[in-house]
């Protein structure tokens, strides 16, 4: 799946329409940098209940449980990807 753009519209710091497009250019790998305070957190935080339908926290502590089941990032990772 790739994302070709996100609206954020009324969503806690952003307010009103807020858009943010990804354009294609050969690269697979987008960079939200800001100051403190500026909303990358809420950003990622929007994303996360879009894509998953719950708050951060609960796919984290899913996270959290693969890994550990997993026994640590580097096997988890071998099993995904391979």
């Amino acid at each position: 799946m790739f994302i070709d753009s996100i609206e954020l519209y009324n969503f806690r710091a952003y307010k009103g329409v807020n858009k943010v497009s990804f354009e294609k250019n050969g690269k697979n790998v987008f960079l939200v940098a800001g100051n403190n305070g500026f909303g990358k957190t809420t950003f990622l935080t929007s994303l996360v209940w879009c894509l998953y339908g719950k708050l951060m926290i609960d796919v984290d502590e899913k996270f959290r449980r693969d890994i550990n089941d997993a026994q640590g990032y580097k096997k988890l990772f071998k099993f995904i990807y391979n």
